[in-house]
C-alpha cells in the first residue's frame, strides 16, 4: 500500500495553482499515480477543517484529514480542537508557524502538543525554513529538539523534513525517538541541489518507520513526486520502503481507525532509538 501523508485540497478556485486541486483532482492523481490513500491537510485561509474533513468522509477508503488548530481566536483555540475531537476521529494535528504566526514557544502551542500528547496523536509541524522568518530560530529544525524532550510522549513529524537543513531535523530525530520525518516538497524544490542527495541519507539512515512519504500535492505533481522520490531513495531495504511508502503513515496516523469512537486514546506511537518497529500493515 502506498500513502501520500502529505496533501491539500482548495476550497475555492485558485488561478495561482499550477494545477487543479479539488477534492476530484486529488483523487484522480491518485489513481493516476497508483496511490492508494492520502491524509489530507486543512490550511488556514484555503481550506479549513470542517471542509476538509467533510470531503474526506465522503471517500474514507482513499482520504483521511488532519485538524489545524485555530490560532486566530486563541481563547477559543482548545476548546474547538476539544470538540471537534470529541465528534469526530482525530488523527492528527498540523501546524503551520510560518503561515499561521505562532512558534514552539508559544504557550498555546505547546498546550496543544500537550492536549495530543495525552490522546496519542500526532503533532506535524511544517518544517521548510523560508520567506521573511528564515532566520529565526523558533522556527528551524533543532526548535523541535527541546520540544520532544519537553513532551517525550507526544508524537512530532516535521513536514518537509526540514527543507534545506534536512540534516538537522535528521539529527533531532536521531536524538529523540519520538520525532519523526516526512518527506513532501524538499525533493520537487531542491531538486539537483545537494539537499536531495542528504534527503536520502537521513531516509536511509532512519529506522524503518521512522520517515514518512509525502509530496504536498498541488504544490508538487502527485506522480512525478512519487517517481522522482522512487529514484532517489533507491537505496532503501525491503522494509524500508514498506514502512516509508505506507506502514509508517498508517500506524501515525491511525488510519482505518475512524470506525472507532473519537474519544479512545491508542498507544501513542513511539520507538526506541535502537531497535527496529514493527511495520505490520494496518489497513
Amino acid at each position: 500500500m502506498i500513502i501520500d501523508a502529505h496533501t491539500h485540497i482548495y476550497e475555492h478556485a485558485d488561478d495561482r495553482l499550477a494545477r487543479p486541486a479539488g477534492t476530484g483532482d486529488l483523487l484522480r492523481g491518485l489513481d493516476g499515480a497508483g496511490i492508494d490513500m492520502a491524509v489530507v491537510i486543512p490550511l488556514p485561509g484555503v481550506a479549513g477543517n470542517e471542509y476538509v474533513r467533510r470531503e474526506c468522509d465522503r471517500h474514507p477508503d482513499r482520504l483521511a484529514p488532519l485538524y489545524t488548530p485555530e490560532f486566530e481566536d486563541q481563547a477559543q483555540t482548545l476548546a474547538k480542537l476539544r470538540r471537534y475531537a470529541e465528534h469526530h476521529y482525530l488523527h492528527g494535528v498540523k501546524i503551520h508557524p510560518r503561515w499561521q504566526g505562532v512558534t514552539v514557544n508559544d504557550s498555546l502551542v505547546r498546550e496543544v502538543v500537550g492536549f495530543m500528547a495525552e490522546r496519542g496523536r500526532p503533532v506535524l509541524f511544517d518544517n521548510f525554513p523560508h520567506g521573511r522568518d528564515l532566520d529565526n530560530p523558533a522556527l528551524l529544525p533543532l526548535a523541535y529538539h527541546k520540544l520532544a524532550q519537553e513532551f517525550p510522549t507526544a508524537t512530532l513529524v516535521l513536514a518537509h523534513a526540514g527543507g534545506h537543513k534536512v540534516l538537522d531535523a535528521f539529527m533531532v530525530a536521531k536524538a529523540n525517538p519520538n520525532v519523526l520525518l516526512e518527506t513532501s516538497f524538499t525533493l520537487d524544490y531542491y531538486r539537483g541541489a545537494s539537499v536531495e542527495g542528504d534527503l536520502a541519507f537521513a531516509v536511509r539512515r532512519t529506522h524503518a518507520g521512522r520517515v514518512l512519504y509525502g509530496s504536498d500535492f498541488p504544490s508538487c505533481d502527485l506522480g512525478d513526486y512519487l517517481a522522482h522520490t522512487r529514484r532517489r531513495m533507491d537505496e532503501l531495504s525491503a522494509e524500508q520502503q514498506r514502512a516509508f511508502y505506507g506502514e509508517a503513515a498508517a500506524r501515525v496516523y491511525q488510519l482505518g481507525r475512524e470506525t472507532c469512537s473519537p474519544k479512545m486514546s491508542p498507544t501513542p506511537y513511539a520507538v526506541t532509538a535502537t531497535a527496529t518497529p514493527s511495520t505490520a500493515t494496518t489497513r
